[in-house]
């Protein structure tokens, strides 16, 4: 049975917050605000700003919302300047309205499972093991496993754990095969009858999953508000992190410096002592 391995998780940005330059204008109205967005002021900078670059939503809401608590709309400090002083003086709060969803494929179920740890303002859409047939899985090979196997008198690692991966997914599929004969079809024909079809599927495949093991790749549509992707990228790159999601989290790390950058100025990816990257940041608390 051929074994397909994974060696790298795919990320790609699919959504990210963006300020309607026409509410912003609705709300200037109604508050009397109209004429500073068309000066040299704070909130005019930011409606040129996002009007031309809706990119520029992503910071710049986090700040809206500061100057929002306390009217600051005339003056004050320049977006990178009042980004800043937010993340130094942890006012997290603003944070939270700008969000960021990932397409998250090539990583293991064990990965995912503490990802899920993560609850407030991370909010996870997961691939489904009773609805998806796993008999074309992949396989994430561990990051360990990855760098021993490159030497040359190591390479026996992974085709070990290439056959073990190939062992469980032959019994995935001798026991789904095994089940398909034991239960029948249902005969009703209509909704009713596609329905228990559609059950005795799932309960085949559920049953069928037990064989597969953490290394079995999963998928999800992954959406952090701005506030929780600095916890996540500063608690999961790490260096005490577990090496397959201190990957991911530099991977989400170089993809929120580059699309909000200001929120995210105090991180870098750096290479730790034991040979992989990783991520640190001057103010993890936020």
């Amino acid at each position: 049975m051929t074994v397909q391995l994974v060696h790298e998780p795919s990320v790609h940005v699919v959504a990210h917050t963006v300020i309607s330059p026409t509410g912003l204008e609705a709300w200037a109205d109604a508050h009397g605000h109209r004429a500073l967005l068309y000066n040299d002021t704070p909130i005019g900078i930011l409606h040129d700003d996002i009007s031309h670059s809706p990119r520029e939503s992503i910071d710049a809401l986090p700040e809206f919302g500061g100057r929002f608590c306390y009217r600051s709309w005339e003056q004050g400090r320049a977006r990178p300047d009042y980004l800043r002083n937010i993340v130094e003086m942890q006012h997290g709060s603003v944070l939270h309205h700008s969000t960021i969803s990932f397409a998250i494929s090539g990583v293991s179920r064990s990965l995912s499972l503490e990802l899920l740890r993560h609850h407030a303002g991370a909010d996870p859409s997961q691939e489904s093991q009773r609805y998806v047939d796993a008999k074309d899985v992949r396989f994430v090979v561990p990051p360990l496993v990855a760098a021993i196997a490159g030497a040359d008198d190591a390479e026996s690692v992974l085709l070990e754990f290439q056959g073990e991966c190939a062992r469980a997914l032959q019994a995935y599929a001798t026991l789904q095969a095994r089940l398909t004969c034991l239960t029948h079809p249902s005969t009703p024909g209509g909704e009713i009858g596609r329905k228990l079809n559609t059950m005795r599927k799932k309960r085949i495949l559920e049953a069928a999953r037990a064989h597969l093991p953490n290394s079995a790749e999963t998928r999800l549509l992954w959406t952090m508000n701005l506030r929780a992707a600095r916890h996540v990228c500063a608690l999961r790159g790490g260096e005490g992190a577990d090496l397959e999601i201190r990957r991911l989290a530099v991977t989400f790390t170089r993809a929120l410096k580059e699309l909000a950058p200001l929120t995210f100025y105090d991180f870098e990816v750096y290479e730790a002592a034991d040979g992989f990257e990783a991520t640190r940041c001057l103010h993890p608390k936020v």
